[in-house]
């Protein structure tokens, strides 16, 4: 697939994982990580995801793949250009605080976020409650 040149929030399934993994995916080089034999490529992506142990940096030639969609369009690139820095100063990986959804979120917005933890641990949540409510005593 191929982008207008902008800066992307990006998300596949992860089938080993049953969860979905973000990226940022960078079209028209607007963060300056292309290599120069790449810059060439008109449809060339660099997507920026988090993965352990720390950020990643991966070019695809021609264009994003089917397996990827877009979530939205990062309106601001000099922002995004400066938390992406900061990031990288502290890149590890950390599920519950500096997860894909935190890092790329972050970088979008400015908001460390992961909707998807915060469901699993509402879901661990009322699991819990439900248990208690079966099985404790009344």
């Amino acid at each position: 697939m191929t982008l207008p040149h902008g800066l992307y929030v990006v998300k596949a399934r992860s089938a080993r994982k049953s969860v979905d993994h973000y990226a940022l995916a960078d079209s028209g080089n607007r963060l300056g990580l292309l290599r120069s034999a790449d810059v060439v490529r008109p449809n060339a992506i660099v997507l920026v995801h988090q993965t352990p142990p720390a950020v990643q940096f991966e070019t695809l030639a021609e264009g994003l793949g089917p397996e990827w969609t877009i979530v939205g369009a990062i309106r601001d690139e000099a922002g995004a250009r400066a938390r992406l820095e900061a990031s990288l100063a502290n890149s590890r990986y950390k599920l519950l605080e500096h997860n894909c959804e935190h890092f790329v979120w972050f970088i979008a917005t400015g908001e460390r976020k992961s909707p998807q933890l915060r469901g699993g641990v509402a879901l661990v949540g009322v699991a819990a409650f439900l248990w208690w409510l079966n099985n404790g005593e009344n």
